[in-house]
């Protein structure tokens, strides 16, 4: 070996691709390529079978097998007129197409280039002659997610959709099946999210689906067409007709526990909207009393999903400083669902044939449809997100609705590490059947959700709902269209009295209007029941024995304007606390079993009295409303003594507020119970297990 071999390199290399030989300065290619350089850290001189060493002449080049000459030509091109600082700004003088960029690619990764391979893959990136296929597999090749993502997005939105073989080979089989699972659930609208009022009202339209049918039934009680349909039902049969509707919403609040922890919230939503579209239209058609049952079940299996997940969903993805307010749109729309449908009949009574109650009823599946379509641009819950392993779009889920898009928004950033201790806590500690929800720590809170949705019922609200007809009868107001236009009356206040409670409830809180609420009903209820009770006697009406006060207009107008302060007193509290409170109680992993079974109470009573009122007014009349009086107030002890107040809490600092005891006591929990800092969640976030950790004097103990 030549001392000056060691101490002058040669300041070029022989390459041979293909059958061209390229003659080119060695100094670049040991810089920029690991391969040349690992060859160039060899003693220069012969090799082993005394031939001179590679790359020396012409006579002995490198060689370069299975590349092609084009490519090698192209990087050349790239390493000799590129910015000298291997920026991403390409020089005007590389003039490339596109299949020469592909062929630099596979080279430079061959020959470990790192620089080179960066340079070209950041080149690629931002050409927009790009096929979606290929930033797929060139965004999957070298980790390019950003690529990946928007040529995924490309082929969502590319028509025709890629043959299944093209997309097996640029996402593999199991990322085709994906890919098409993706076609069947688009993305959310980014700027639909950012905006919590639409967001969060928008799926109440479910609640407008149980509303809607509470008085499809109200304003056909009686009418002769719809009586002649069904056989002149009895109060018995009549009642069964109505329970229909709540009896297969039971059914439904159950299934939702599973349906809602499996495939989401918001494909919960869509498909409660297509069943209540199919509901709707066996109603429509039904040309007897069977059909019209088997009708209303459907339709309750609808208004069962819907009435369970609606709340899940809108607590889940509002800020807790307007979450009462979101949630309570639900009572909203079921005022709403009520006044529409009533009007509807209304309307459609002076049609003299069946049509006076099939045509509302089939107009009342246009908001299912409505709802179905409009929650594809909706997000899923980012709880629900996250709980399924999909961290990075649940935090993205959150920035679009609460920070604007930005990650790093502090409201974002809390949330985001509360659910994220929820989760990993709820991972190894949740429930895995309704058996679990007796595990320490949940039945008081199972007990606090079922027994509210229960005395909901037992207010008495839906006596005034679904049967106010009958109640105005008693009253003494037997002329159908003044009947009518009295009902009409109640609905319009139960829609009105709701808006106060949605704009002051997370202001008022949720312990003082239930306290109000539920002692106005029973004063009311009383008062009811008093003036049928002294003005009232049995009398006929239409064939019918029935109570009724007869000759005394004050008496009648004193029963009416009673019932609607009874129902002004319902819209501005209990209505939309009984659906708030509950979605506010319990941690991620139970709250679906926990909801549905709290919901599923609900339409138990609601069946049982959907029931049961009919032959009550027929055989106690009058008295029947001093038992639902008497359940008003019942229900203020037990929510004095028991219900703590959840106010402006996030949903896992409601954990805290259990954690403080006082089960018979609720009243010495106070309103800042449970609050946090930015600083402090993080803090905990990073707080080592207490396994892992020194534990503390109180924990000790």
């Amino acid at each position: 070996m030549e001392e000056s071999d060691l101490l002058y390199p040669p300041l070029s290399i022989d390459v041979q691709v293909e059958d061209t030989l390229f003659r080119v300065p060695r100094h670049e290619f040991e810089q920029t390529s690991e391969v040349f350089s690992d060859m160039f850290r060899l003693p220069a001189g012969e090799n082993a079978s005394g031939n001179p060493a590679d790359g020396s002449s012409d006579e002995h080049p490198i060689l370069l097998e299975q590349y092609k000459a084009a490519d090698f030509t192209s990087l050349l091109k790239i390493m000799y007129l590129r910015p000298s600082t291997w920026t991403s700004d390409t020089d005007p003088n590389i003039q490339l197409s596109k299949k020469e960029w592909f062929g630099v690619l596979g080279l430079s990764e061959m020959l470990n280039m790192k620089r080179v391979l960066a340079y070209v893959t950041e080149h690629i990136a931002t050409d927009d002659s790009l096929t979606s296929l290929e930033k797929i597999e060139i965004g999957r090749r070298y980790g390019l997610s950003k690529l990946v993502e928007d040529g995924i997005y490309d082929l969502i939105d590319k028509r025709p959709v890629p043959l299944f073989e093209d997309l097996g080979r640029s996402l593999g089989w199991k990322g085709a099946a994906r890919f098409l699972h993706m076609m069947l659930d688009p993305r959310y609208n980014a700027r639909i999210a950012s905006n919590p009022y639409v967001v969060g009202s928008f799926a109440c339209i479910g609640g407008g689906l149980f509303g809607l049918d509470i008085s499809s039934m109200s304003g056909v009680l009686n009418n002769d067409h719809y009586k002649r349909t069904v056989g002149f039902p009895g109060p018995s049969a009549q009642g069964a007709i109505v329970a229909a509707m709540p009896a297969g919403s039971f059914v439904g609040a159950l299934a939702v526990s599973q349906l809602a922890d499996r495939i989401g919230r918001r494909k919960t939503v869509i498909l409660a909207g297509i069943i209540w579209v199919i509901g709707s239209i066996l109603q429509c058609a039904a040309v007897n009393r069977g059909m019209l049952v088997v009708g209303r079940i459907v339709s309750g299996l609808s208004v069962g999903l819907s009435s369970a997940v609606v709340p899940i969903y809108q607590s889940e993805i509002t800020a807790p400083s307007i979450r009462g307010r979101m949630v309570s749109l639900q009572q909203w729309a079921i005022t709403w669902g009520i006044l529409i449908q009533y009007f509807l009949q209304f309307g459609c009574s002076y049609i003299d044939g069946v049509a006076s109650f099939r045509i509302p009823w089939g107009l009342q599946m246009i908001p299912a449809i409505v709802l179905s379509l409009g929650m594809l641009v909706f997000p899923e819950s980012p709880r629900w997100l996250f709980d399924h392993g999909r961290e990075e779009e649940a935090l993205q889920v959150l920035a679009d609705l609460h920070g604007g898009g930005d990650k790093t928004h502090e409201l974002v950033v809390l949330e985001y590490e509360e659910i994220k201790q929820q989760v990993y806590y709820e991972r190894t500690e949740g429930v895995k059947s309704y058996l679990d929800l007796l595990k320490p720590g949940n039945p008081r809170r199972v007990m606090l959700g079922c027994s509210l949705q229960a005395w909901s019922q037992l207010t008495g609200m839906n006596v005034m709902m679904y049967y106010i007809v009958y109640v105005f009868e008693g009253a003494g107001l037997t002329g159908r269209r003044s009947n009518l236009i009295a009902d009409s009356v109640q609905y319009v206040l139960n829609v009105a009295m709701t808006v106060p409670a949605i704009i002051y409830i997370d202001r008022w809180g949720r312990r003082p209007m239930l306290l109000a609420g539920t002692l106005a009903m029973g004063f009311w209820l009383y008062l009811v029941g008093g003036l049928q009770g002294r003005f009232g006697a049995w009398g006929e009406l239409e064939g019918n024995t029935v109570w009724v006060i007869t000759g005394n207009d004050a008496a009648t107008r004193a029963v009416i304007v009673c019932s609607y302060f009874f129902v002004c007193s319902f819209a501005v509290t209990m209505g939309p606390v009984s659906w708030t409170y509950p979605a506010e109680l319990y941690s991620l992993k139970i709250r679906g079993k926990a909801v549905s079974l709290a919901t599923a109470s609900n339409w138990a009573f609601n069946t049982a009295l959907a029931f049961a009122v009919p032959p009550l007014l027929d055989k106690i009349a009058w008295k029947t409303y001093f038992i639902f009086g008497t359940f008003n107030f019942a229900c203020c002890i037990h929510v004095f003594f028991m219900f703590p107040e959840t106010v402006g809490r996030s949903l896992e600092e409601v954990e805290e507020i259990f954690q403080q005891g006082h089960v018979f006591a609720a009243w010495k929990i106070g309103r800042d119970v449970g609050k946090k800092t930015l600083e402090e969640v993080i803090g905990k976030s990073k707080q080592p297990p207490a396994e892992q950790r020194e534990l503390t004097p109180d924990e000790k103990a």
